[in-house]
This record gives C-alpha cells, structure tokens and sequence, in this order.
C-alpha cells in the first residue's frame, strides 16, 4: 500500500511546496521559513535543537529543523517502529541501517528517491559524485533509485593504515629506516638482541605486537594485496575478476614470512589472544617495537607529542610487490548518512538542503559549525606557513576542550558532513610544509605529520584505494550471510594456525584449499562477482 501511494504522489512531490517561496538556485532555501523534522541517535549532542547549526540553517537557509533524538541504545528499536507505524520524520539522520536495506527500504517506499531532485536541484552534490568516482555506484540502488547519501573525504591522511615503528629504538640502535620486508626483519631482530629500550634488559622487548587485525595490512601489502583488512581477502584482476587472496601463491608467500618471524620470537606470544587493554599496557611500558593502532599516543595512554618517538612504517616492497604501495580507504564512506521520508512535503527544499552541505562553506559549516559563530581562521606558527589558516574551534566556559564544544554545541552528531573537508585544517598544512615544518608540526599534530614525512613523502610511493566494499541485494545478502560467515572464521583460524607452525604451511596448503572448496567458496564468489560487477557498472 505504501509503494503505491508513493508512486500516486510522485509527480506532486517534483513540484516544490506552493506559497514558501522556494528558491531553485542561491541561497536562502526558503524565503518564508518551513519546518522540516529531524531524528536520529544521540551520539554526544545533548539537544539537538540548542545548536548554533540548527539556528544557522534557519538564519541562512530558510528551513528550521524541528529535531527530536534518541540515546544510541534504544534507536534501533525506535527506528524499526517509526518504519512499521509509517511515520518517519522527514530526514533521519545516520539511520543505522546498511546500504542494502536502505535500498531494500526504499524500494518498498518508505525513503525518498532523489534521483530526480539531485538532477535539477543539486549541482554540488553531482560536482560530488564527478569528484569521487564510487560515489554515484554506492548511493544508487539496484532499481536506480538514490535514497541515501553518503560522506566522502577530502582528506587522504585520515584514510591511511597505521602502523607505527618505535624510532627512539632505532635511534637507540643507529638503524635506518627500513623499505622492505627483509630490512623490517633484520630491524625487529635488533629489537629482539640488542636492548633496543635502552634500560640494561635485552630480554623485555617485543619487537612486534597487538593483534592481526590491526597490525598485519602493512605486511599483507607488501605481498601485493590491496587490503586494508587481514582475512577474507577480496581481490579484483586487471580483468575484473573477483578471486580470494587466501587462495594465491602470495598469501602463502605471506604465511611463510610471517611464520618465520614467529619461530624467530619476533611476534609477541600473545599476537592472537591478548585483549586491547593488555595490549596498551605494553605499550604504555615502551616494551614495543612495531604495532597497529590509530596512533601512538592513543595505544600508550600519552599526548600526542608521543609520537614524536614512531615512524609510520609500511609501503615495504619485497618479492610481491616492487613498488611502494600505501593501500588507503576508499574515499567514499560506504555508511548510509542520511534518507529522507517519501511523503515529505519538501523533498526539493531537503535536497537543496543536503546540497548546500557540498559546497565549501557547507562542508566546513558541517564538521566544524560557522566561521565567526564557532570557530575562528588561526594562522600556524610554523617558519614558512605563518600565513597558513586553521579553524580554531571556540572553547566557551563549561566546555573542556573545543573538541568538547564542537560535538555538543556547534553541531548536530556530524549530521550534515557530507564533504569531509582538508582546506583551513592542519592537514591542509601537513600537505604543503617541507621537512623542516613538519618536524616543527609533530609535537603538536603528531601521527598525521608522521604519515606524511615516511609515507606521502616518500619517493616513487603510490597510492591505491583497496577492494571496495560491494552492496548485496535482499536475496544475494540472505545467500552470502552463512557462507560467509563460515569462511571467514575458517580463514581466521588457519591464519593463526599456519603463523604459529600448528599447521604446516607445506603439509597442510592443499588441504586448506580443498577445505574452502569444499564450504562452497566457489558459490561465495559468484555472489562477490555480480556485486563487483554492479558496483563498477560491468
């Protein structure tokens, strides 16, 4: 019933609501204000509607949002009843849901199309999707329908692997940097025997830790696979062919490196069971020398002047591999960010809304609130970039920190952050400084100035998005789910079992194939298959 309603009100609802004054280019929106509604989980925003986002939307574009939240914890639940009783707001914001059941949502009806919308209204959003060439390939269901958006980056630092190298051990130990699987080992050996920490025990160090999960892509690409993950590795050919990693004379390649890291004593003997806080107080007592972790600051419980004392480390070449290779994230989140009910009265005014959220000011304005409201242009201090702009957050009584005020006071939950932006950030900076300046930048903006100085920097480094994230339709999701699911553990399993020797790479390779063939790993790929082929319009 909903579906056909929907397609009865279709054409009335490509016309903009009559007597607002709706203005089809420029800004405001809205000459006469309309109130729209707006929901969504709480994520650190007390009142949504106490926001200065919320008054600036009204005071710049004519809409006032009328918003109403819910605590993480009970959204899903309130979400599943506003879909079953038909009565949605007119913009959730970050429903929770995947891709896939926003299309399957949408082609029941319940979500706006916007496909049509975007076309006339919408020239910053189609800019977007020019800009970002998955763009348009996520945020468009297998019926064509575009009832979602999604947020894409501007900046390449945040989609980065971070892995981190203790320097103030290779300092200690007057090593170079290393650039190959054969000289990152010869360096954990040092740390191993040499009492890289300095502290008259050459027994307490443990050159490489954490876990697989976070630590292993540095390795994994070296060997020539284009992941950010550690299992299930999905990988395309220069034909377009989809195939698993898992299955490759590399990853055996891999295997057999990694085992004999293991039998050398290199790997930490807790790689496979120890939790995050285990982890972190090894790390926080200096008895690490390589690890992943999202800085290394954050795994040693310090300020980010911390990292002063890593490198990043990864691009390694080796065999599989001859060209230093960083792997990033794609740019395009592959996060449903915001829908839109089909019955609203205003779909036009909403996407000239969520459009404006892809122009410049609109991008800062979504992660950072206003100039002049929220935040002022700071110029760095740094020889050379003193004319460099940065939004400073402001910092008002009662609020700890500008990070603090930012997510309760200048924002909605990132809400409309469409366009995660690089320009008047330190990132902004980080890019144009020479080695001198970002030296000068590491106390203060620490891991990022790292990646930069031994990764972006680096001559002849190339920088390659990893396997996307594919979208499964109702029947290939409801199909996939299970053999997946068994796969991935299998894989899981023999990984750790192949590094630590209790399956013999040799002695036990054709079985581990045989195995998958065996969990239907064939069938898995022919669902893969026609997922990648619709994602890169094949």
């Amino acid at each position: 019933m909903k579906k056909i309603l929907t397609l009865v009100l279709a054409l009335a609802l490509l016309i903009p609501a009559t007597g607002l004054a709706f203005n089809e280019t420029g800004y405001p929106i809205c000459d006469d204000v309309i109130t729209i509604t707006v929901s969504g989980a709480n994520s650190g925003t007390t009142d949504w509607n106490d926001t200065n986002m919320v008054a600036e939307i009204e005071k710049r574009l004519g809409i006032k949002l009328e918003c109403t939240s819910f605590e993480a914890d009970i959204w899903s639940t309130q979400f599943t009843l506003m879909l079953a009783s038909e009565e949605l707001p007119d913009i959730v914001i970050n429903p929770g849901i995947t891709l896939s059941e926003v299309s399957n949502y949408g082609a029941q009806g319940y979500f706006l199309d916007m496909s049509e919308y975007i076309e006339k209204y919408a020239p910053n959003i189609q800019a977007a999707m020019e800009k970002f060439p998955t763009y348009r390939n996520y945020v468009t269901s297998p019926d064509g329908g575009i009832y979602t958006l999604c947020t894409a980056t501007e900046n390449i630092i945040a989609l980065v692997p971070r892995t981190w190298l203790n320097k103030t051990w290779m300092d200690n130990l007057g090593l170079s940097y290393p650039t190959t699987l054969d000289e990152l080992h010869d360096v954990l050996v040092a740390f191993k025997e040499q009492d890289a920490n300095g502290n008259g025990d050459a027994t307490d160090e443990i050159p490489l830790s954490n876990n697989v999960e976070y630590t292993c892509s540095a390795f994994l690409n070296a060997f020539g696979f284009d992941t950010r993950a550690t299992g299930y590795l999905l990988q395309a050919d220069e034909n377009g062919k989809v195939y698993l990693g898992e299955t490759t004379d590399a990853y055996k390649a891999y295997l057999t490196y990694m085992n004999g890291l293991w039998n050398e004593g290199l790997i930490d003997v807790d790689f496979f069971v120890q939790s995050g806080d285990e982890f972190r107080a090894k790390a926080a007592e200096d008895k690490l020398g390589m690890y992943g972790d999202s800085a290394p600051f954050v795994a040693a419980s310090k300020d980010i002047s911390y990292d002063s004392n890593f490198y990043w480390i990864g691009a390694l070449t080796g065999e599989y591999r001859d060209t230093a290779t960083i792997v990033t994230n794609p740019a395009v989140y592959t996060t449903a960010e915001i829908v839109v009910n089909a019955e609203t009265e205003y779909p036009a005014e909403i996407v000239r809304l969520l459009d404006y959220y892809f122009t410049e000011e609109g991008s800062l304005a979504g992660a950072y609130g206003y100039e002049g409201v929220d935040w002022d242009l700071n110029y760095l201090t740094i020889p050379g970039l003193e004319e460099f702009g940065v939004a400073t957050m402001y910092q008002p009584e009662g609020f700890s920190s500008g990070e603090e005020y930012r997510y309760k006071k200048a924002i909605i939950n990132e809400a409309f952050k469409m366009i995660v932006p690089i320009v008047n950030t330190q990132y902004d900076a980080m890019l144009q400084a020479d080695e001198a300046q970002l030296e000068a930048m590491v106390p203060e903006y620490g891991w990022a100035v790292q990646f930069v100085r031994q990764g972006m920097n680096r001559e002849g480094v190339q920088l390659v998005e990893r396997f996307p994230t594919l979208l499964y339709t109702e029947a290939e999701s409801t199909e996939r789910t299970q053999l997946y699911t068994d796969i991935q553990l299998y894989l899981s399993n023999m990984q750790a079992q192949f590094i630590t020797g209790q399956v013999g790479i040799e002695d036990g390779w054709d079985e581990f194939l045989a195995q998958l063939k065996t969990m239907q790993l064939d069938r898995l790929l022919e669902i893969e298959q026609a997922a990648y082929d619709r994602l890169m319009g094949a």
